[in-house]
């Protein structure tokens, strides 16, 4: 179980220092702290968000914008969607050695750069001098980002809620529900 995002407590003290807005409490005084859990549901829909929002037009903007054939775009983005699922054997194995959190951290912040390069690389003025920067933003640093983001953070969200009582098993169905939607 995770140390860094969020406790899990069993003790009968009380501490007055947490929000009881942000925290559930079961039968069995274990805590389920929801702000961490609703952070992880943000990160996940960011990521799919920038995903497939690049996956879905990059193969246009290859053609349109810069001047690549049919076939080399349509390839292009194939090799796109093949490394973003490559990348995550790296991505999980970099976790079991490293731990979970820092390697979506690592990763989230790969890939928010990658983001930069690629919003960079489409500003119309600069489209034509930049194109290797979409290249790399899209191809490389994005690709291993969601590498390292899509093998973790489904297991590390159930890891925040943890499954003693039937209240943390109810509570992870709700999180699964929200994180697969």
């Amino acid at each position: 179980m995770s140390r860094v995002a969020v406790r899990m407590t069993n003790d009968s003290e009380s501490d007055s220092e947490q929000d009881s807005e942000s925290e559930l409490e079961d039968h069995a005084g274990l805590k389920i702290r929801k702000l961490p859990v609703v952070g992880i549901l943000l990160v996940e829909l960011c990521e799919r968000l920038t995903y497939y929002t690049l996956a879905g037009t990059q193969k246009i903007y290859l053609q349109n914008q810069l001047k690549k054939t049919p076939s080399t775009s349509a390839a292009l983005n194939s090799v796109f969607n093949m490394l973003c699922y490559f990348w995550c054997v790296p991505g999980g194995l970099l976790a079991d050695s490293i731990g979970r959190y820092k390697t979506i951290i690592a990763a989230g912040s790969i890939y928010a750069i990658g983001t930069i390069c690629v919003g960079i690389s489409v500003i119309y003025e600069l489209q034509a001098s930049l194109g290797w920067l979409f290249m790399l933003g899209s191809l490389v640093l994005i690709a291993m980002g969601t590498g390292g983001i899509k093998p973790n953070i489904a297991n590390f969200g159930a890891d925040q809620i943890g499954d003693v009582s039937e209240k943390q098993r109810e509570c992870q169905k709700t999180f699964f529900s929200l994180f697969y939607l």
